[in-house]
């Protein structure tokens, strides 16, 4: 499972991903060394979130998703948009997000696509 899941982020991809000034990255490391990850690409789509095992449960992915939403609004962005891991699925829940359509097969994957709105409705 894990590597249909690592299928797009190759590192042709990920370089890709780096070298747009568009998308942003955000890195999270502590004693042990990297623990955690985000990228946020244009249009507010959230291309990954990843948690080392090792360090999940520690609210690295919370603060991860809250620093990404941040540079989205600073960006202009009104919405975010991912793809869901089932695993996933309870915590993006939580913080916001909701769904966006049915189950989708995603590199031999169910996603479940989800948006969150980043501006208040008057």
């Amino acid at each position: 499972m894990l590597n249909a899941w690592l299928a797009d982020k190759t590192p042709d991809t990920v370089a890709e991903w780096m070298g747009n000034p568009a998308s942003q990255f955000i890195v999270v490391e502590d004693e042990a060394g990297l623990a955690a990850m985000g990228c946020l690409v244009p249009k507010g789509i959230v291309a990954l979130n990843y948690v080392a095992p090792r360090a999940r449960w520690h609210g690295y992915s919370k603060a991860v998703m809250a620093e990404l939403e941040r540079l989205a609004r600073a960006s202009g962005v009104s919405r975010m948009r991912l793809e869901s891991t089932q695993t996933a699925l309870r915590f993006y829940h939580a913080i916001g997000f909701r769904s966006d359509g049915a189950p989708v097969n995603s590199f031999g994957l169910t996603a479940w696509p989800l948006v969150k709105d980043l501006v208040e409705a008057d």
